[in-house]
């Protein structure tokens, strides 16, 4: 069963993969908006990511774009992306929904 703090600790591990991962091929690096912006659900924890350059510098220039939230729920560690067509916030909704389909209850 995940907490918050091991949930974090998913995302920055995968962070520092993805980051190199990014690197390599020449692309804009990512980071975590910050801690405040860790969204608590019943069912886990949605984590929001920015291009690092837009932390540094937020123009238009610097936005990331084709990058959805990451959700980690408390049952699994298994990380899922959020699509982007939609507002962070239909997403999360629908991804909840899908939990509920599939047997997923609140407690």
């Amino acid at each position: 069963m995940n907490t918050k703090e091991s949930a974090n600790t998913i995302v920055r591990n995968w962070l520092v993969q993805k980051n190199e991962e990014m690197r390599r091929s020449g692309l804009q690096t990512i980071a975590l908006i910050d801690d405040e912006t860790i969204e608590e659900h019943w069912f886990g924890w949605v984590f929001h990511f920015v291009a690092k350059s837009y932390l540094e510098k937020p123009c238009p220039e610097n936005v990331l774009f084709g990058f959805g939230p990451l959700v980690i729920t408390r049952w699994s560690d298994e990380i899922h992306r959020l699509p982007t067509y939609k507002h962070p916030r239909d997403m999360v909704k629908t991804f909840e929904e899908n939990l509920k389909r599939q047997g997923h209850q609140r407690p």
